[in-house]
């Protein structure tokens, strides 16, 4: 299978997406990945990327669509209570993973941690999937960005409440 092939794949399943979602223009930045999109108060990333030739399917067909909701930033990752809450809080969400770069980079690399959470949902495309999978995985992962919305709604309101 040629790369273009392989490259027409994977924008078609973000073009799919994007369709489902029903994207306005005006709120979306497309890149040669994928794409970001405001549907709220949150980004939503969504990327196609191509798996390594040597974990490729036997028909060459092999992509990682992922989709990502940035919630919070300047978390302290290197406090064991916050970790331990986003854990707690993680085992609510069935579509979705709760990503953050784990504290310890920052020490074992020497590179910054920026303290960012986001909602994480991650699929693989294949030849056996191309037919249904992009649509399952936009009707899984808009959940993020309403969540999102909500638990930012709802702690404004409790914090509104409390004053």
């Amino acid at each position: 299978m040629s790369t273009d092939t392989k490259m027409d794949h994977g924008l078609e399943a973000l073009r799919r997406i994007a369709r489902l979602w029903q994207v306005d223009a005006d709120r979306v930045i497309w890149s040669e990945q994928g794409f970001d999109w405001w549907p709220g108060s949150f980004k939503v990333s969504v990327a196609a990327t191509p798996v390594a030739e040597e974990q490729e399917e036997e028909d060459g067909l092999a992509w990682r669509l992922t989709v990502r909701t940035a919630v919070l930033k300047h978390v302290r990752m290197s406090d064991p209570e916050i970790r331990a809450r986003i854990a707690l809080f993680a085992a609510l969400t069935p579509t979705y993973a709760m990503v953050y770069p784990p504290a310890e980079l920052e020490k074992e690399y020497g590179t910054a941690v920026d303290g960012l959470l986001w909602l994480q949902s991650t699929a693989y495309l294949r030849q056996d999937n191309i037919g249904w999978l992009p649509e399952f995985l936009a009707r899984m992962a808009i959940l993020q960005p309403i969540d999102a919305q909500r638990q930012a709604e709802t702690r404004q309101r409790t914090t509104a409440t409390k004053c």
